[in-house]
């Protein structure tokens, strides 16, 4: 694999994707059209896969965005989140109520984080030859591990050692994709995908992803 410097040097395309979503009014929603963590996932999935379709990405640069979809939003299932999102704790939903997230409640806790120690669970995925970029979108996705987290993000029954080594992994898949991608090469990946849950989101009636920010 060549390094980002040996990218640069070189003649290469440059991609600029443009989305808009069919709608460009909010609207209030109701609690019962509140889309599930599942659902939410899946939609994503699909939005991302037509828009790296579209843009040719290496197939196995769309297989870990979707991969990406199906799993970026696990962490939600926290109660702490759900709580703090006016839902029951054992709730599985994607969107707070309409009072939007209770941070008190929160504190601080990002469901990014949840997110990766879920997904690590998973084989497939931890053996995945893109399982680098994965980790990252999905840490990423709200504009953190960049290249780390505040020690509040994680969930209060996160020991310390495993916070810290969590972190410092984070940070080394951060280096080792700038590496491989170059610096704006790997920020273009994660505003594609972060425009693909933005889409997904409004066309599901709910707000583009502003609830824990």
């Amino acid at each position: 694999m060549r390094k980002a410097k040996e990218w640069e040097d070189e003649p290469h395309e440059i991609w600029l994707v443009l989305l808009r979503s069919a709608r460009s009014k909010k609207r209030s929603i109701k609690a019962n059209e509140i889309p599930t963590i599942e659902a939410h996932n899946l939609a994503v999935a699909e939005t991302i896969r037509r828009t790296t379709y579209r843009t040719k990405l290496p197939k196995e640069i769309q297989e870990a965005l979707f991969l990406t979809a199906l799993h970026h939003d696990i962490g939600k299932t926290h109660e702490r989140w759900q709580r703090a999102a006016g839902h029951h704790p054992a709730a599985s939903l994607a969107k707070p109520a309409s009072g939007g997230i209770n941070n008190r409640i929160l504190a601080g806790y990002r469901h990014e984080l949840g997110s990766i120690f879920e997904v690590m669970k998973q084989e497939s995925i931890r053996n995945h030859p893109e399982c680098d970029l994965i980790l990252h979108i999905i840490a990423s996705h709200h504009g953190w591990a960049r290249p780390h987290f505040e020690d509040k993000a994680f969930g209060p029954e996160v020991p310390e050692e495993i916070r810290q080594r969590t972190n410092l992994d984070i940070m080394k898949r951060f280096i080792r994709l700038q590496e491989r991608f170059g610096y704006w090469g790997l920020a273009w990946l994660e505003a594609l995908f972060r425009r693909a849950d933005g889409v997904a989101s409004m066309q599901q009636g709910t707000d583009e992803e502003v609830t824990d920010e």
